[in-house]
């Protein structure tokens, strides 16, 4: 279930692996049928017959916190990620006897970041493509 916070380079990545028949893992955003994002890992490998041919693939999805260090999305914030950790801040602060004006409003100034952002990049932006090597996707 992608969307559009689902890198298009890791798709083209899939692509190309399922189109030459080589194993491939990626680290993605994908989507929830209620449509919460999550980071996920995919490892997609051929499953060959006695003559080598490729009969099927199987495909292993493993839910993970974020990307790799390294990653192109390495430091990506899911959709939704920047309120939860405001919501987060004013609810310690609560908790803990403060009002902690000066973590809100660092929180809500990110929020805004993000917000801001987010208005600026059309709806229809697009990704330079990175080449994929053709011996490994990995």
């Amino acid at each position: 279930l992608q969307g559009t916070e689902t890198h298009p380079t890791k798709i083209e990545k899939i692509r190309k692996a399922v189109e030459v028949g080589e194993d491939c893992a990626v680290t993605m955003i994908n989507y929830a049928a209620d449509g919460t994002a999550f980071w996920n890992n995919l490892f997609i490998a051929p499953l060959r017959d006695a003559e080598n041919n490729i009969v099927n693939f199987i495909g292993v999805i493993v839910k993970v916190a974020a990307p790799e260090p390294g990653d192109i999305e390495a430091g990506k914030m899911l959709p939704g990620e920047a309120t939860n950790l405001l919501n987060g801040i004013e609810e310690d602060c609560l908790h803990n006897g403060n009002d902690g004006a000066a973590d809100i409003a660092a929180a809500e100034a990110a929020e805004g970041t993000v917000m801001a952002i987010e208005d600026v990049l059309p709806s229809t932006a697009t990704y330079p493509t990175a080449p994929v090597p053709a011996a490994s996707c990995t």
